[in-house]
């Protein structure tokens, strides 16, 4: 019962947290809107699109199925943003739709572009509240060599108590019009993965394809498994 009453408390914590640094946030993005209404201190932007496979982190997320994807977001010119993005999923418990809210802030220091905040996953349908959860991320990405060439890095870090942990290094170059990128990541105690991808735009739509290569650091046949996704995909 006190191991019980502790996991309570613990994620009591991490929903007061969550709460405390969302409001924080739009209150902020409030006031500077209020601030700065006549010279447009925000801008919206959607998208809307379709993947052949829903692969995150090296796994996939819809049972080998093709899903549709829409997004939404308000940025605001102080580099504050929120958003929510929503997917088909298919999971052992029964969701069958992902919906992800997030809520941060982009910023540059010299040659550094950096991107922080949280976002908070739901699944509807689950009969399981627990598979609801939610991560703190840090983005970070230079052109060091040249404006063709940039690095990126991606750090996330679970909040719900765990040393649930994730990063993904990315290389990526414009080539003949055509960015062209290698990436390569772990899932703490989980999997690591390692992909390329080839992205251009047609026709106002964009096309990205990937290949991606998964393995469980714990003997798993059924996830160490090698993907060829197409995503296509159109922002307004």
């Amino acid at each position: 019962l006190r191991s019980a009453l502790i996991v309570i408390n613990e994620k009591n914590k991490t929903m007061k947290l969550r709460y405390f640094i969302y409001s924080s946030l739009f209150l902020a993005f409030c006031n500077t809107s209020a601030i700065a209404e006549e010279n447009k201190p925000f801008t919206t932007q959607f998208s809307i699109g379709y993947m052949s496979q829903y692969i995150s982190s090296g796994i996939d997320q819809n049972g080998n199925k093709g899903s549709a994807f829409v997004s939404a977001d308000i940025i605001s010119n102080t580099g504050i943003y929120v958003g929510a993005w929503t997917a088909e999923v298919d999971s052992a418990n029964g969701a069958g739709k992902e919906i992800d809210y997030y809520i941060g802030y982009k910023g540059k220091f010299s040659k550094l572009n950096y991107d922080v905040g949280h976002k908070s996953f739901y699944y509807s349908g689950t009969s399981d509240k627990g598979d609801n959860s939610g991560e703190f991320y840090v983005n970070v990405e230079a052109q060091p060599f040249d404006s063709s060439v940039t690095l990126a890095l991606e750090l996330a870090k679970n909040d719900q108590g765990t040393n649930d942990e994730a990063k993904k290094f990315i290389i990526s170059k414009e080539l003949y019009e055509t960015n062209i990128s290698f990436n390569i990541g772990e899932v703490e105690a989980s999997n690591d993965f390692w992909g390329i991808a080839a992205s251009k735009s047609f026709y106002n739509l964009d096309f990205e394809l990937a290949y991606i290569n998964n393995s469980m650091k714990e003997s798993n046949a059924e996830s160490d498994k090698e993907f060829l996704t197409l995503t296509i995909s159109k922002e307004f």
